[in-house]
């Protein structure tokens, strides 16, 4: 075992647990936190535990957690008087919900969904409370309960178990919200030049924002598995970050200066798009690396990774049961698991060789990484994703420059001088999408297939990778690993859909 990545990884699964123990109400997460607490005494026992800083210090932070998931609220409770009014009223909601529950998961007089997060219309009262379904109420599939929301009205609050009970829901399309506030102006600039098939794709790209991509786009992107390049993730602001250093290397600025810059510019794009988790997690991630080459300190991946995990959970429990959250960090845990370690290169061919290594590991992992989750919640699985993706990568850092340079032109001066290379491009990425789709016309189509995944299997499958980051084992092996279970996830759905 290597102790200096032991600790974090320990750290993040008991945090992990906790919060599972606290918001999914279910028994055997107890059990399981107990059994992680007493073999972590008897594996440090016998070192000397209460002389170990590093353990003392996860005590610390663990009881500080446990704290703030039991004592800390948004909103002051207040159920003896409007639970009565908002009873009387039986006006109809949308409910904003953490889907922590399921249909089959039956809690005494209904049946136990998640926790609510918001209403529309507001309503603070509600907030933080476990949501419930009468058992009069209409069905509800676990797809419906994916989308965060579900409308019906107020009939019961017990104040004891602290449980909303709703009857009369329904799934229709959610009130529309004002997202991207900060990007009215330029959203109406862009609606001037969206008929250019490259703009709605470049904007998707900047922002995250698929508005302006057509229902036939989309469903080409999702069926080729490269719908994650419309989500501000580690790709996107890794690229952004790397043209920052490009652009602030000629300058000669101070080391730790050019660093303060960089994570303000960051800061300031996160916050025009609205702070997506995923770009949180990365840029957490990105200054973690930064600062440790900055002191030329001995830099481990995962330990970024751990106190990525470890600072939003801090911050923000809920976003454990996000599916973007889920997915962003499930796909990082298995490209850090099989990346291979940067060998040194005599020559361009060897340079090259290595590149080309490493986006087919990285396409790999990240399909093998984002499978489960996906069959999960969309019941879908693209036989061509990793294909696709290891195709599209080389290609795709390019178009991200391009994007950035054209907008800003674009935004600034209404300038439009390079969308012909930015056209260009796109037309390449829309050509290898399009020659996977024909030739994925030879196997099955995974639609319409029910496939439900418990829940705990997901948390399962982050642990025991997470876990093997513990051992010293060689890349050749996790990678074969890796390999093993998408080769298996593969075939079965395969199978499922012939």
């Amino acid at each position: 075992m290597t102790k200096s990545i032991t600790y974090p990884i320990i750290l993040t699964l008991i945090l992990l647990l906790s919060t599972l123990a606290h918001y999914k109400n279910v028994p055997i997460f107890h059990y399981l936190l107990i059994t992680v607490v007493i073999v972590l005494l008897k594996y440090f026992w016998r070192k000397k535990v209460f002389r170990n800083r590093k353990f003392l210090i996860i005590l610390f932070l663990v009881i500080i957690f446990l704290f703030r998931l039991n004592n800390f609220t948004i909103f002051e409770p207040d159920f003896l008087s409007n639970d009565r009014i908002l009873l009387q009223n039986k006006k109809e909601y949308i409910w904003k919900f953490l889907p922590l529950g399921s249909m089959s998961q039956s809690g005494g007089e209904g049946f136990y969904i998640g926790l609510i997060t918001g209403t529309i219309p507001n309503e603070p009262f509600f907030i933080n409370k476990k949501i419930f379904l009468s058992k009069e109420a209409n069905y509800v599939d676990k797809r419906m309960l994916a989308r965060d929301h579900i409308n019906g009205v107020f009939t019961n609050f017990d104040p004891v178990l602290n449980k909303i009970t709703i009857e009369n829901n329904y799934s229709k399309k959610q009130k529309s919200e004002k997202l991207y506030k900060h990007l009215g102006k330029q959203k109406k600039l862009v609606n001037v030049i969206k008929d250019y098939e490259s703009i709605p794709f470049g904007w998707a790209m900047l922002t995250g924002s698929k508005e302006f991509i057509s229902n036939k786009n989309k469903s080409r992107f999702m069926e080729t598995g490269t719908m994650h390049l419309f989500a501000v993730s580690g790709l996107h602001l890794g690229f952004f970050y790397l043209l920052l250093s490009l652009a602030l290397k000629p300058l000669r600025v101070n080391h730790l200066v050019a660093f303060f810059l960089k994570f303000c510019m960051c800061i300031l794009y996160l916050y025009v798009i609205e702070f997506p988790i995923s770009a949180i997690r990365a840029l957490i991630m990105i200054s973690f690396f930064d600062l440790y080459n900055l002191f030329n300190f001995k830099r481990k991946n995962i330990n970024c990774f751990n106190v990525s995990v470890i600072t939003i959970l801090f911050v923000d429990p809920y976003v454990l049961f996000s599916l973007s959250a889920q997915l962003s960090f499930t796909v990082v845990l298995f490209i850090l698991l099989c990346i291979p370690k940067k060998p040194f290169c005599n020559s361009i061919f060897e340079s090259i060789k290595t590149k080309i290594i490493s986006i087919i590991v990285i396409a790999l992992s990240a399909s093998a990484g984002s499978s489960l989750l996906v069959l999960d919640n969309f019941n879908f699985f693209s036989f061509i994703s990793i294909f696709t993706n290891i195709l599209i990568t080389p290609i795709i850092f390019v178009f991200y420059c391009i994007n950035i340079i054209f907008f800003f032109l674009y935004f600034t001066f209404e300038s439009c001088a390079l969308i012909n290379l930015h056209m260009f491009f796109y037309e390449i990425i829309s050509f290898i999408i399009q020659s996977m789709l024909e030739l994925s016309y030879f196997l099955p189509k995974f639609h319409n297939l029910s496939f439900e995944v418990n829940d705990f299997l997901h948390f399962l499958l982050f642990s025991l990778v997470l876990l093997l980051f513990s051992f010293s084992i060689n890349f050749k092996f996790r990678f074969f690993l890796v390999l093993i279970y998408y080769c298996l996830m593969w075939t079965v759905c395969f199978c499922l859909a012939w």
